[in-house]
């Protein structure tokens, strides 16, 4: 090739080159301001909630009480909190076990006539499927079994088997079991009675008004309007019974306020503070003795 094609043709190939090059260097440019501007952002952000989070406790009160022996504590106050320093404020703790059913459950009955369970002759697939995972007093697998969601209580000497013999595989008893036989869409057995609870747990979780909700072994559930059937599980309440008074029970030695109270209620020489099932509780910091529980409003 001659030197002049040649030459033209390298000028052709950094004219087809440069305007890319410089396209290249221009969109890094952007991203870079970008991100320079976003970070600023941030920063202000941050910055304002800083100040807002500084001016609500500035603005927050502290309410001096006395426990039962005439001792002097400070709790921080609001109009979003209300305090309650006697045990007798808490009028209702959640019980620590699910009351067993007697009888036979319909999703059972309707599985095995009579509901007579047919002998097992196989282990449990899974080590939930043996009742004893789920309590000691279930673990003879000659008078239990988990079935269709709930923990059968077996033992009717008189309940006819499929083939006109006595068994003791009879439905004696049931504990429906959360996912389970109260699994979202399962309708709400009849024989379970409405429990009541506190009108500030209704408030703090939203359940609505009355047969909106439903309450069993420390679980909430949400109802469909009609009440026909199980929409959702509002709350499940893990804490053991908190008593004022009493010493927290264990479990709760680390702090774990929700976030947007952590300004308000942090830990010190004079006060721990736990959260647990709707309630931030203030605790002696040398006895862990719970001098107060706070109501959360807003």
């Amino acid at each position: 090739m001659p030197k002049t094609w040649t030459f033209l043709a390298g000028m052709t190939g950094l004219t087809l080159i440069a305007p890319l090059v410089i396209g290249i260097a221009a969109a890094e440019q952007s991203g870079a301001q970008q991100s320079e501007q976003a970070k600023a952002q941030n920063r202000v952000t941050a910055a304002r909630e800083q100040r807002q989070q500084e001016q609500a406790r500035d603005n927050a009160a502290v309410t001096t009480f006395k426990d039962s022996g005439g001792r002097e504590f400070r709790v921080p106050t609001s109009d979003r909190v209300h305090v309650l320093t006697r045990e007798q404020d808490i009028p209702w703790n959640p019980p620590a076990t699910a009351p067993t059913f007697s009888g036979c459950p319909a999703a059972i009955s309707g599985t095995y006539p009579g509901c007579v369970l047919p002998p097992r002759t196989r282990p449990p697939e899974k080590a939930w499927h043996d009742p004893g995972w789920f309590s000691p007093a279930w673990a003879d697998d000659t008078q239990a079994r988990f079935e269709g969601g709930y923990l059968l209580r077996l033992g009717a000497a008189n309940a006819p088997a499929a083939d006109g013999t006595e068994s003791g595989n009879g439905v004696v008893g049931y504990v429906p079991l959360l996912g389970g036989g109260l699994a979202v869409g399962q309708p709400w057995p009849g024989s379970y009675k409405p429990v009541p609870l506190p009108a500030y747990v209704t408030r703090y979780y939203g359940l609505g008004g009355e047969g909106a909700w439903r309450y069993y072994d420390r679980t909430i559930y949400r109802m469909k309007p009609d009440g026909s059937a199980i929409s959702g599980v509002a709350a499940i309440l893990l804490g053991a019974p908190i008593r004022i008074g009493q010493t927290m029970p264990p479990g709760h030695d680390v702090y774990n306020l929700p976030a947007g109270w952590r300004d308000q209620y942090r830990d010190g020489p004079e006060a721990f503070y736990r959260y647990s099932d709707g309630y931030i509780y203030q605790l002696d910091p040398a006895s862990r003795r719970v001098r107060a529980a706070i109501e959360l409003l807003a």
